[in-house]
């Protein structure tokens, strides 16, 4: 089995990046950071956030067809 990957609440994402937790929402609601969303809770895929915070844009991955949230290549803002 592969590993699974770390994964944070919006909450634990902005103490630990210290961006808002508005920001970092609609990162998330716009598909440019990888999520799973749970209920009313996004949890935030962190390589694919280290990602955008070291390059400023987001880089491309393989996509889950069955999956609604994804990273997509662009800039963040």
């Amino acid at each position: 089995m592969d590993e699974l990957p770390m994964m944070m609440t919006i909450s634990g994402a902005s103490r630990e990046t210290g961006l808002a937790p508005n920001v970092l929402r609609r990162l998330c609601e716009s598909g440019k950071v990888i999520t799973v969303r749970i209920g009313k809770k996004y949890y935030i895929n962190s390589v694919s956030l280290q990602e955008i915070l070291a390059t400023g844009t987001v880089v491309e991955t393989d996509k889950n067809e069955n999956s609604k949230s994804s990273a997509v290549k662009g800039d963040i803002r």
